[in-house]
């Protein structure tokens, strides 16, 4: 194993991500506040309603008999279908009442006869000879799916009831009188006297409180909309960072997803718990929750929070653009929290679509709010005594937020991987059940001289297979000293990139090695593929064919272990920064990305802004510099903790004379016993530092060998075409 390889432990990055993304926290203040202050501004707002808009509290009302002298709302009675036993029960029932009596042949004459007669018709529907349906004027009766009148019409005078409808209507002794009549029918019995004598008492009611519905729905969506900020930002920042291929970039030199991940979740983690804290304890101690148990209030606030932690990493592999993905993210957040209103607006909600409301967190957290606010209007307030209590029980969206974080946990993660990005590797949907994936073992790269040893004592050599139908390419015989060196075998390398209606063959059957001790540069047009045979190589993508290893480890086990990606150094064609740093806390943090101890941190740090002129910059924001600055900072950070393989993507682009001649420089100095591979446009550059040129055309390969040999084979002053 190289000397130089470190190993970089999860928790090491993680801190370094951690102090990153507080600083950028720091710097970007505009936004840090929005998502301390929205919250609590929202909770306040929340409080105001609340006490503009209270619980109406009634007490009790005892029972009391209905007054039994009332008219009947109706004058005319009629009824269908007409035969002998309808006749004799409905000339026996409007004789007791004394009304009218009318006759239909059927249902529809009877419904026409009651258009013109509206508010004193009322029409009996014989089924058989003893079922029958009653036909009252609309507004005579409460419908039984009503549920919006109010008790308190019931307190004082009982004839504005609407419960009491049914007796002041007829309705109850015109459905007497009808049972009576078919009871003496059947039975030859008289039952007349003990109906007329009939008393309708309404039940006494204990004291209770009518919960205004607004300020009931309000509760429950407004707690949800005040932790959208952190969905909102915490969406646009992750995505932010792969858009500009940060994320990939610092996976390609090491960087563990888990890491990157858990920087972000910590950091979040803490904000949704210091505002737990404070909303909780605000909400109980004002009008809001004060009957309410401030740990149990804390503890649905936070478990929705740190939900929505879940929920925006889950949201993020499915869109490229920040601000984009954000948008959606907050819309999704509100929309899946009004999906609980069908709770708080209907009465006795099916339980089983509660459960499944509750897998989407704002609706759990909402359904949570609105069954607090339940329990706060009948005096008790959400306590563990009470967690059971109410239309939906306050621990089912407790127990189902827990059960959200760890799904939405898992399909983030799982996202993650299939939809990776532009430049990250893709599985397939299935990669969890391969046994490959979960038998992985830490690949161990074989030194070089271990390599040439193999080769010495007759074992088996790592060729490269040359395809016998296509010519060879000019290749130039190295040296016997770099002979048994290869560092990097290519052979037959091929990737081709499918579009909607065509595919695009980046490289084309690529063959040859790179050595140690050597800098080898790419040369070719943009588009030739140089770039597409760089990203192989780091592992950021695979091969459509062929193979490549690097120190006898394949590519493959470069994309799955972040261990492996440690040895390696990248300066890619874009920058990678972060806006608000600084030159030296970039270089700290991607200290801590290669593994570099905490103790030799500093003095690499120092050796690497030395060599790069760098000093006199250190605490300059990344925004702030040249384009020729942040390649050299680009440059410092491929180089940083002396990697055993560097690949450098045009990286004196933009870059002045003299910072060109620093960097070619910096690199001849570190070019024993290591790997450099460079791609370029300028042919002066090639010249001077490169030991061997590959030169690539549209994916294929046309030479490879020194500036000598490239002019002995394409002729003195040799043009790219």
């Amino acid at each position: 194993m190289p000397a130089n390889r470190r190993d970089a432990g999860v928790w090491h990055q993680t801190k370094s991500l951690l102090h990153k993304n507080l600083l950028i926290k720091w710097r970007t203040k505009q936004q840090s506040l929005q998502e301390l202050i929205l919250p609590l501004v929202l909770l306040g707002l929340l409080i105001l309603i609340s006490t503009l808009n209270p619980h109406v509290y009634y007490g009790g009302f005892n029972t009391v008999t209905l007054e039994s002298d009332v008219y009947l709302s109706f004058k005319s009675l009629g009824y269908t279908p007409v035969n002998n036993i309808t006749n004799h029960i409905m000339e026996e029932v409007a004789h007791s009442l004394r009304v009218d009596l009318e006759m239909f042949s059927s249902e529809k004459e009877l419904e026409n006869a009651s258009l013109y007669e509206a508010s004193s018709f009322v029409g009996v529907v014989f089924l058989d000879g003893m079922s029958y349906q009653l036909r009252f004027p609309y507004n005579e009766l409460p419908l039984p799916s009503d549920y919006t009148e109010s008790y308190a019409s019931c307190l004082e005078d009982s004839v504005n009831c609407r419960a009491a409808n049914y007796w002041y209507s007829g309705f109850v002794r015109l459905q007497s009188y009808i049972d009576a009549a078919i009871i003496q029918m059947q039975t030859k019995q008289d039952v007349w006297q003990a109906v007329s004598g009939l008393q309708v008492v309404m039940m006494g009611q204990p004291g209770w409180v009518e919960m205004q519905k607004f300020s009931h729905a309000v509760s429950s969506i407004y707690l949800v909309l005040a932790f959208t900020p952190f969905v909102s930002f915490l969406i646009a920042n992750v995505a932010a960072e792969k858009e500009r291929r940060l994320k990939d970039t610092m996976s390609m030199m090491g960087l563990y997803d888990s890491a990157f991940w858990l920087s972000w979740g910590l950091l979040y983690a803490v904000l949704v718990t210091a505002m737990s804290i404070v909303m909780s304890i605000i909400a109980t101690c004002t009008a809001l929750f004060p009957n309410s148990d401030v740990l149990l209030i804390f503890l649905l606030i936070f478990l929705y929070g740190i939900s929505s932690i879940f929920f925006s990493f889950m949201v993020t592999p499915l869109f490229k653009k920040p601000k984009f993905a954000s948008t959606v993210g907050s819309m999704l957040t509100v929309v899946m929290g009004c999906l609980s209103l069908f709770t708080v607006l209907m009465k006795d909600f099916p339980q089983p679509l509660v459960w499944a409301l509750c897998l989407l967190s704002p609706s759990a957290f909402s359904i949570g709010i609105a069954q607090v606010v339940y329990l706060e209007a009948h005096g008790d307030g959400a306590v563990f005594s009470t967690l059971g209590s109410g239309p939906h029980p306050l621990y089912v969206p407790l127990f189902l937020l827990m059960l959200d974080s760890a799904l939405y946990l898992l399909l983030a993660l799982y996202l993650d991987q299939v939809l990776p990005g532009e430049f990250g590797m893709r599985r397939s949907l299935l990669y969890f059940l391969k046994p490959s994936y979960w038998s992985r073992r830490k690949k161990r790269y074989m030194e070089v001289s271990s390599v040439c040893e193999r080769e010495l004592n007759g074992g088996p050599v790592l060729s490269t297979p040359v395809d016998p139908a296509r010519p060879a390419e000019p290749i130039e015989s190295v040296s016997p000293e770099f002979r048994g060196r290869e560092a990097i075998r290519i052979s037959n390398l091929r990737k081709v990139y499918k579009e909607k209606y065509s595919t695009v063959e980046a490289l084309r059957g690529l063959t040859f090695d790179i050595y140690e001790g050597q800098i080898t540069a790419l040369l070719g047009h943009s588009g030739a593929g140089k770039s597409t045979l760089m990203n192989i190589l780091c592992g950021i993508c695979l091969p459509t064919e062929g193979s490549a290893s690097i120190y006898g480890s394949s590519v493959w086990d470069m994309a799955e272990g972040a261990e492996l990606r440690q040895l390696v150094g990248i300066c890619p064609q874009f920058n990678i920064m972060f806006d608000v740093l600084t030159v030296e806390e970039h270089l700290h943090i991607f200290a801590a990305i290669k593994g570099i101890p905490a103790a030799e941190t500093a003095s690499e740090v120092s050796k690497v802004m030395k060599d790069l002129d760098l000093e006199k910059i250190m605490g300059a924001q990344a925004r702030n510099l040249s384009g020729g600055q942040k390649r050299k900072l680009c440059v410092g950070i491929a180089i940083l903790g002396d990697p055993k393989v560097l690949f450098l993507d045009e990286p004196t682009a933009g870059m002045d004379p003299c910072s060109r001649h620093q960097v070619w420089t910096l690199l001849k100095s570190r070019r024993a016993g290591r790997v450099t591979v460079l791609s370029t446009h300028y042919m002066d550059e090639a010249d001077i530092l490169a030991d061997r040129k590959a030169v690539i055309s549209q994916g294929q390969l046309k030479c490879v060998g020194s500036s000598l040999y490239l002019k002995t084979k394409c002729g003195v002053g040799y043009h790219l075409r």
